[in-house]
C-alpha cells in the first residue's frame, strides 16, 4: 500500500510542476527565492557541525538525515559507554577484552563514516537545497504559503 501511494504522491507532484512552474510571476520567484535564502543549507555550516560534533552526527541532523544521525549518536554512546564502564567493572578477563574491542570497532566505524560524510558533504548539502527549491515552488505553484 505504501507503494501505491509513494506512486500516487509522485504522479501528482509531477501534475503540480509541469503546468504550474511557467504560470510563477517575478513577485512569486522573488517570495521564492527569499525563502529559500532563508532555508538552505550552507556548506560550511555542515562542514563545522561534522568536524566538531560529528561522532554525534550533528551534520547529518543539519541536513535533515534524523535516521542516521540518531544511529551515529547511539553507536558514539553506546561505544564510550562500553569502553568506560567495563573496564572499570572488570580488571581482567574475556568480557573486558571483549568490551574493547566492541568499543574500538565501534570507534572505527564512526571514524570511518565521518570521513566519507566529510567527502560527501558538498553533494548532500546540494541534494537538499535542490529538493528545498522544488518544494518551494510546488507550494506556491498550488497557491499554498510558504
Amino acid at each position: 500500500m505504501q507503494n501505491h501511494n509513494a506512486v500516487m504522491l509522485d504522479r501528482l507532484v509531477a501534475e503540480w510542476e509541469q503546468p504550474h512552474e511557467q504560470s510563477l510571476t517575478w513577485i512569486d520567484e522573488l517570495d521564492i527565492d527569499l525563502e529559500y535564502d532563508n532555508d538552505r543549507r550552507r556548506s560550511w555550516l555542515a562542514y563545522l557541525f561534522a568536524v566538531s560534533l560529528g561522532v554525534l552526527g550533528a551534520h547529518r541532523f543539519y541536513l535533515g538525515h534524523r535516521r542516521r544521525g540518531t544511529w551515529m549518536a547511539a553507536l558514539t554512546l553506546i561505544g564510550n559507554l562500553v569502553a568506560i564502564a567495563i573496564p572499570f567493572t572488570l580488571h581482567r578477563g574475556v568480557i573486558r577484552d571483549f568490551a574493547a574491542f566492541v568499543a574500538s570497532a565501534a570507534a572505527v566505524c564512526l571514524c570511518s563514516r565521518l570521513v566519507a560524510d566529510l567527502l560527501l558533504l558538498p553533494s548532500m548539502v546540494r541534494r537538499y537545497n535542490t529538493e528545498l527549491m522544488r518544494i518551494l515552488k510546488l507550494l506556491k505553484a498550488c497557491g499554498l504559503t510558504i
